[in-house]
């Protein structure tokens, strides 16, 4: 069976009244009712009131839940840089805990922003809706790098809410946003190496691990094996998918 949130349901309640109303609206009309104008009144207001709610997208809220009124990013940051504003900030995560946390350095971290904060993703007028600001830049890759570092139902939406105090739709937002600005610096970063680098590389992993005409290997990546390999140690070939590689 399929379950309706609070706001499916009390509209529902609301336009059934107002149906209703509108029944008794047509008998009234027939019996000439004195009273009839207040009750149109009612009935007008009713179908404001509906109206209203409809162009509402959250209707049973809590005010202290809206997303938006804490600010869970700040104690995250690196405190500020001037010595004077400093003595009054201390730094919330150590650098281990903040690796933990968003799996890279305060160092890597920074380098990231200084490279996306001015994609256009963040400052065209097509990624800022009804004419209010984007959230800073460094909060959108804060949750982007949570997501990412996170396994399991953790990196879920419902969790960074938690976690970062925003919408579960404004998480989604914030990860597109800055998929897209990293994805933009694939031609910089993202390049086969020429002729010369080639050779290098070959000549470094060949040194190392005995394979030749190799120029990267990507960690994770699996080779898969045509066959079962016909050694002592082949169940040691048998990988998590259940294929020998």
């Amino acid at each position: 069976m399929p379950r309706f949130s609070k706001r499916v349901l009390f509209l529902r309640h609301l336009n059934g009244l107002l149906n209703h109303r509108l029944k008794h609206r047509l008998y009234r009309s027939t019996q000439d009712d004195d009273g009839d104008s207040v009750e149109e009144a009612k009935d007008a207001a009713l179908a404001f009131i509906i109206k209203h709610c409809e162009g509402k997208r959250y209707l049973f809220r809590p005010a202290k839940n809206r997303k938006g009124r804490v600010d869970r990013f700040s104690d995250d940051l690196p405190p500020p840089e001037t010595a004077e504003e400093a003595t009054d900030t201390l730094e919330w995560l150590t650098p281990e805990e903040f690796l933990q946390k968003y799996r890279m350095t305060r160092v890597a971290f920074n380098w990231v922003l200084s490279q996306i904060e001015d994609n256009e993703e963040f400052t065209t007028a097509g990624n800022i809706r009804k004419g209010r600001p984007q959230a800073p830049v460094v909060h959108q890759l804060m949750v982007f790098l949570k997501y990412i570092g996170t396994e399991g139902a953790g990196s879920n939406s419902r969790n960074q809410r938690q976690m970062f105090g925003i919408g579960q739709g404004t998480a989604d937002v914030y990860r597109d946003r800055v998929m897209r600005a990293i994805l933009k610096l694939r031609p910089t970063f993202y390049t086969w190496p020429n002729k010369e680098e080639g050779k290098k590389l070959s000549k470094k992993v060949k040194n190392k691990t005995g394979f030749p005409n190799v120029v990267g290997i990507a960690d994770g990546t699996l080779f898969p094996l045509a066959f079962e390999p016909e050694t002592e140690d082949a169940p040691d070939y048998k990988g998590r998918k259940h294929t020998y590689t």
